[in-house]
């Protein structure tokens, strides 16, 4: 939570990436799963938030989350679902994801046996997911640099998801946030 009582984007994206671990991880396919048997990992491309409320220091939320399409054997889409004790839905989050020879360091398609356990998701409701890269900012006056630490770093030993909103927040100072 932070100082204003509230949850911080770094926090709900890590509530989002731990829901994401926890399923896979029951699913059998977790990063860890995969880099035993087929040397591969699960990495985010891109995530986009919605929130239509921010949970208060100590109310009770739970996470939904689940894969919702496969796309050109590449890429794996995956929905989240931020909910209050009552299920009202207080935030929703659409991300893509690939997976990543540990050694080689490239993009492969998806195991056959992640598409056997996803199965037929065309049912599946879907959040919308955003078509195109974002186009960064001209510039900003805002802007820092910082030294990747090693507590930022995930078992991909990559920059770990929640670290960027960490970063891109700190740049617009205590009064903007």
């Amino acid at each position: 939570m932070g100082p204003h009582g509230f949850i911080t984007l770094p926090h709900l994206v890590r509530l989002f990436q731990e829901a994401a671990m926890r399923n896979t991880d029951r699913l059998g396919i977790s990063s860890g799963h995969l880099t035993a048997a087929t040397g591969l990992t699960w990495v985010l491309h891109r995530q986009s938030l919605e929130v239509s409320r921010w949970p208060r220091l100590g109310e009770r939320v739970s996470v939904v989350t689940l894969p919702t399409r496969i796309e050109r054997n590449l890429i794996t889409h995956r929905d989240f679902y931020l909910l209050d004790e009552a299920g009202a839905v207080l935030a929703v989050s659409a991300s893509t994801w690939s997976v990543m020879d540990v050694q080689s360091r490239r993009i492969r398609p998806i195991p056959p046996a992640v598409s056997e356990i996803f199965g037929d998701l065309g049912n599946v409701p879907r959040l919308t997911h955003p078509a195109e890269k974002p186009v960064p900012p001209a510039g900003t006056p805002q802007a820092r640099s910082f030294p990747v630490t090693f507590a930022q770093l995930d078992f991909n030993n990559h920059l770990t998801n929640p670290a960027y909103p960490e970063l891109m927040l700190e740049p617009l100072g205590l009064e903007f946030l």
